[in-house]
């Protein structure tokens, strides 16, 4: 909007409540689909995208309504209106909105199942503060103070986004599945969970049956996502996930033009381009792009990634995802990028996930399943099986001091969904809107992360094996090659041989406490080797430096 002409905008002094907003139009491009939009007393202003917008509009239309636009936020307007908070189960998608309604005088606040997107809150002198990132907080707030227990945990554990709390004390992050309700006449207000990830039933399924569901929720998550009026492409690795989803699409839908995004490196080890270049060959529709992010150009987009991402972050594969967006934005018209995250999350993708696999072996007696199981990560991984059962123990002993019990597989894959995948969830919506692009997840379809979580444990992990059951799905259309990787690289950067050179004189060139000077020259003189926490250091550092610095509080 033209600020020059809404006044009222600008008399900040005199309104009880404002609501603004940025428009990235990806659905009904007219100017009839912008924000804020008004129906009956509710105002809305909202950041993401409603997959399921028309067969909700249809269901509105059964109840009377009429539509003005073709916009999925006339739909998630009317439909708050019709259903109120139950609304938010029947969306499909990803959203973090402020609904205020002028005859309650409430504002209500609320965000997707996951997190995809991002909601920040402050609430000082009877004022509430939000938006979809800190710094605009921050420039209402002439004072701030550092999160000192957040400062720790990253350091010492590499701990980010898992819970309300952020960097700064006076700045929390409305959780996923939550809303939060304020009452403008008492200045109070409340949050609710509307949906609970951790709260699904298991089922037992024959396996075939369980795979055919699976391929169909996969398939219709696909064809939602793909709903856009501008132009979709997706982002491509060497992996399982981004491969199922473009691979998918080229074998049911013949796409003519579709455009692929690959980060590749020149350090070979870190490349994933000859698996990249299998799925290129087998598809030869699709036209594929690769970039090379260099350490050489990282110097000059630092302090840019710092400004967008607002807090330290775990490794220099957030500089992978900020180069392939820049790209993205500078050489194509490509508005909706389909990803594969959360696949890993729920399908039991990562390596420590085998070891919740035995500890649930063990709390059901399952002893010959987990020799079986074991011997068989053994030869898979090439793994000893001391180092298994130290892990095993490790986790078994964790669980039970965590717990009080050893928890399945399920149950730890659903927490995870809550924690540490919001931070991979970060990375991913800070780079693709600092580019003007929407990125667009369709593992995390809630009805299909619901379903897998249903299922057996078995059907993820099986016989070595992990993400079993999306593996046999996707082998009729995927290079052969990907679905048999032993291997896990996903979004990688040669960060480690980064740091030892060309980085070096940057990361010694800031002032450390001298504890930290002394712990990080002792990783330049090769007395140790945890590269990632000399990361952390000098992350921090810099983003106190440059980030913090103008709160006011040092």
């Amino acid at each position: 909007n033209d600020f020059s002409i809404q006044k009222h905008i600008l008399s900040v002094s005199k309104a009880k409540i404002i609501l603004g907003h940025r428009r990235l139009s990806i659905i009904d491009l007219s100017p009839a689909g912008h924000q804020p939009m008004e129906f009956d007393g509710l105002y809305l202003v909202y950041n993401g995208e409603i997959y399921n917008y028309l067969e909700l509009r249809d269901d509105l239309k059964q109840k009377g309504y009429e539509f003005l636009t073709n916009s999925d936020t006339e739909v998630f307007l009317k439909a708050y209106h019709a259903w109120g908070i139950d609304a938010f189960n029947k969306f499909n998608g990803m959203w973090s909105a402020a609904i205020y309604d002028i005859n309650q005088k409430q504002l209500v606040l609320t965000r997707d199942r996951f997190g995809i997107k991002p909601l920040y809150y402050s609430y000082l002198n009877n004022c509430l503060y939000f938006a979809s990132e800190a710094k605009f907080i921050r420039s209402l707030i002439p004072s701030l103070s550092l999160n000192y227990e957040l400062v720790n945990e990253y350091l010492k554990h590499c701990k980010l986004d898992y819970s309300t709390d952020t960097f700064y004390k006076e700045i929390k992050e409305l959780e996923p599945g939550h809303y939060l309700m304020f009452k403008l006449i008492s200045s109070n207000f409340t949050i609710k969970k509307y949906w609970d990830v951790t709260n699904i039933s298991q089922q037992n399924i024959e396996y075939e049956t369980a795979k055919k569901i699976l391929s169909q929720l996969f398939d219709q998550s696909l064809d939602l996502r793909l709903r856009s009026d501008v132009p979709v492409g997706s982002l491509l690795s060497g992996g399982l996930d981004s491969n199922a989803i473009v691979c998918n699409l080229q074998y049911r839908h013949k796409v003519i033009t579709f455009q692929t995004f690959s980060a590749v490196f020149y350090e070979k080890k870190y490349s994933e381009k000859d698996y990249i270049n299998a799925t290129l060959q087998k598809y030869p529709r699709i036209q594929g792009y690769s970039v090379y992010p260099s350490p050489f150009k990282l110097y000059d987009d630092l302090e840019m990634i710092f400004y967008y991402q607002e807090f330290p972050f775990r490794s220099l594969s957030v500089y992978s995802q900020f180069v392939l967006y820049n790209f993205i934005k500078d050489h194509t018209k490509v508005k909706v990028i389909l990803n594969g995250q959360g696949s890993d999350e729920i399908f039991a993708g990562y390596s420590y996930h085998y070891f919740f696999l035995f500890c649930e072996k063990v709390k059901f007696i399952q002893i010959e399943s987990l020799y079986k199981e074991i011997k068989k990560l053994s030869a898979y991984r090439n793994y000893s099986y001391s180092t298994i059962i130290y892990y095993l123990i490790r986790y078994l002993v964790r669980d039970l001091v965590k717990a009080h019990t050893i928890q399945t597989l399920n149950l730890i894959l659903s927490k995870e969904l809550n924690a540490p995948l919001r931070e991979y969830l970060r990375y991913e919506d800070r780079n693709s809107m600092m580019a003007s692009i929407e990125t667009r997840l369709p593992f995390l379809d809630y009805r299909l992360v619901k379903y897998v979580l249903s299922l057996p444990s078995t059907y993820k992990i099986y016989d070595g094996i992990n993400k079993r059951i999306l593996r046999d799905n996707v082998k009729e259309y995927v290079p052969e090659r990907i679905v048999n990787r032993k291997d896990k690289m996903g979004f990688v950067s040669p960060q480690e041989e980064w740091q030892k050179n060309v980085l070096k004189d940057l990361i010694l060139s800031f002032k450390y406490s001298k504890k930290d000077h002394s712990f990080i020259m002792k990783y330049y003189q090769g007395k140790h080797n945890d590269w990632p926490k000399v990361w952390r250091i000098f992350c921090l550092t810099y983003w106190l430096e440059y980030i913090f610095k103008g709160t006011g509080d040092s």
